[in-house]
């Protein structure tokens, strides 16, 4: 499953040659905090059209050994998104500055190691929904954006909504 997602997000960039860079369809970038849930994520974009993407992204959210170096804990994550940009302003628009509102879902899985005297792995995930409205700046080449997030979890102690703040850049291709 991580060979095929990570196929899937850096595949396409060897789809296309030096001269169909002008359509500028494929996204990839780093997030701060965000759609991860922890620390960050690499995330790859398509953009549909001028105004609908979808994505998916790849974070890393915690390694942690404890215990004498018997135990450690592993978490990632992976995201499946889409993402409606527009205007506020109807009247002479910048077509750099756009307002963005994404949804979509993240996988937040941790895996338990117990590295001696026999190694047992224990695996939990959990599933956050999560839908942000969002700034973003786009140059030519580079995206800019700062997405405050809602992160709606499901589990058995409480139903929880979590502000969250993510900051990315990308590069356009």
């Amino acid at each position: 499953m991580k060979h095929l997602l990570l196929i899937f997000l850096f595949a396409p960039l060897g789809c296309f040659g030096k001269n169909d860079s002008i359509n500028d369809h494929h996204v990839i970038g780093i997030e701060a905090f965000g759609k991860a849930v922890l620390f960050g994520s690499i995330f790859y974009e398509y953009k549909i059209n001028s105004r609908f993407r979808a994505g998916a992204s790849l974070g890393f959210a915690e390694y942690n050994r404890r215990v004498r170096w018997q135990e450690a804990d592993i978490s990632y994550s992976n995201s499946f998104f889409a993402s409606y940009r527009f205007h506020l302003r109807r009247k002479s628009p910048n077509p750099k500055k756009w307002t963005r509102f994404q949804f979509g879902a993240t996988w937040l899985h941790t895996t338990d190691l117990f590295l001696e005297p026999t190694r047992i792995d224990k695996t939990r995930s959990e599933v956050f929904a999560f839908s942000s409205l969002g700034y973003e700046f786009e140059s030519k080449k580079m995206i800019f954006r700062i997405d405050p997030y809602l992160l709606f979890a499901d589990n058995p102690i409480t139903d929880i909504m979590l502000p969250w703040l993510g900051l990315s850049v990308a590069r356009k291709f």
